[in-house]
């Protein structure tokens, strides 16, 4: 068995990226993983989903703003101010990301099913 440091596992959170080509936006974009934090708060937006609170759009959409990052500079490419838009998508795009920030993260399709089906 191999001992771990304490820099050896520091130096692997928050590196979790893919690139996503968006056909809506006709662009790609890198998804990073979510958070502990963040994936805590995933139960939530399925429970929205179920309840058909119309909210979810809008907690979707900010997991889009905190986790799409511009390719070239790996900075977010979108602000808060852009959740109100972002939730009103009618391309499907949104989805789409939020989809595949589930999947980067480590979510199976599961938690997509439970939240597509409502």
């Amino acid at each position: 068995m191999t001992k771990v440091s304490r820099k050896q596992v520091l130096d692997k959170i928050n590196k979790r990226k893919e690139r996503y080509f968006v056909e809506e936006w006709d662009g790609e974009v890198l998804i990073k993983g979510l958070t502990l934090g963040e994936k805590m708060q995933i139960p939530n937006i399925a429970k929205k989903f179920e309840d058909g609170d119309k909210k979810v759009a809008i907690d979707m959409a900010k997991f889009v703003v905190k986790c799409v990052l511009d390719v070239e500079t790996e900075e977010p490419l979108f602000e808060l101010s852009d959740v109100e838009a972002l939730a009103n998508d009618d391309t499907g795009a949104v989805e789409k990301v939020f989809n595949k920030i589930m999947a980067v993260s480590g979510y199976g399709t599961e938690v997509q099913e439970t939240i597509e089906k409502n």
